[in-house]
């Protein structure tokens, strides 16, 4: 393919993976052109239905889930990087065929909704949150109208973009292949990331999404949660809606093992560079995680035992073994 100020060409591809190109002109220029740049490829022959396969950026969300993904159109990938302008030119020009495939997934099953959920990646989010989410929000508009919002992927999986799609008819505790909630997800995926805006989880659960749905493995939003010393909040405004601090997981952890077993605070991602926490950050960030998770279970959680014989009170001793360990081993350094 090239693009030129005369012409653009483009691979008319068959569905067979094998034979769809790795991505036509309209397709990666519509991550980022706009309206009049979409039009004058498609006036000068560009198709607007052809289909491709299509390589994620390394910080994508899709990156690691699944191989390399084919019947990829431009509507997905100007869906995938919230670039309204080429959504609407796609839209406009596209005729009847191209309200279909507002309907027709990529060979995992992905609407081009599902890909405007997942968005593009962390490198694409330096913007401010009101900016990332302005961008979404009008992606969502253009795109919800033609998709089933709850639509999911061969994996089960639904796009979110919480209090747009659950006003416009989200089913708030949709779970997936893995009996995972919209609440599993956001616990899960925040680890190096701020603190969850509780008002959030708040939508999730005055929508119908079940506090303590567990997953294959026994998760509840809390176990997942309380692996992240950042989401005190988040696990406080949990409890307060119900969640049963005494449910266990496979190995009989319960999110309080979780808490004192799994993690420390990991270093945040920002666009200046790595953010790590000092010592006092981690050990006042675990006393309160572990205050949030007793204030209702007590004391006695601490010396409840899991399938390996483990009480929390025997995890947090190793934990604040190791830390000690490492704050001599650091300051040896310096």
């Amino acid at each position: 393919m090239v693009l030129s100020g005369g012409s653009a060409s483009w691979h008319n591809s068959d569905s067979c993976q094998t034979l769809q190109s790795f991505g036509t002109v309209l397709c990666l220029t519509s991550s980022r052109v706009g309206y009049a740049v979409v039009n004058r490829l498609i006036d000068q022959g560009a198709n607007v239905h052809a289909k491709q396969q299509y390589q994620h950026q390394p910080s994508s969300t899709f990156q690691s889930e699944m191989q390399i993904p084919w019947d990829v159109t431009a509507l997905h990938v100007s869906s995938m990087y919230w670039n309204t302008e080429a959504v609407q030119a796609l839209l406009d020009r596209g005729g009847r065929a191209i309200k279909e495939e507002l309907s027709c997934g990529d060979s995992n099953g992905r609407l081009p909704l599902h890909w405007a959920a997942a968005g593009p990646g962390s490198f694409e989010c330096w913007l401010s949150d009101v900016q990332v989410s302005n961008r979404i929000i009008s992606a969502l508009k253009l795109l919800c109208y033609g998709s089933d919002v709850d639509a999911g992927d061969h994996q089960g999986e639904t796009a979110t973009m919480l209090r747009f799609l659950l006003d416009n008819g989200a089913d708030a505790h949709m779970i997936d292949a893995i009996d995972q909630t919209v609440l599993h997800k956001m616990a899960a995926h925040c680890l190096a990331g701020d603190p969850i805006d509780t008002a959030m989880m708040d939508d999730l659960v005055s929508h119908g999404a079940k506090i303590n749905q567990q997953d294959k493995d026994g998760n509840t939003a809390l176990h997942l949660i309380a692996r992240n010393l950042r989401q005190v909040q988040a696990a406080g405004f949990l409890i307060s809606r119900g969640a049963d601090v005494s449910l266990t997981i496979g190995n009989g952890n319960t999110a309080l093992h979780e808490c004192l077993r799994m993690r420390i605070i990991l270093h945040r991602q920002t666009s200046n560079g790595s953010v790590h926490p000092t010592s006092a950050n981690r050990r006042r960030a675990l006393d309160e995680m572990v205050t949030v998770l007793l204030g209702v279970g007590g004391d006695a959680m601490m010396d409840q035992p899991n399938f390996a014989g483990e009480t929390p009170r025997q995890l947090q001793s190793k934990k604040l073994a190791m830390w000690e360990k490492w704050e001599v081993a650091i300051a040896r350094k310096q």
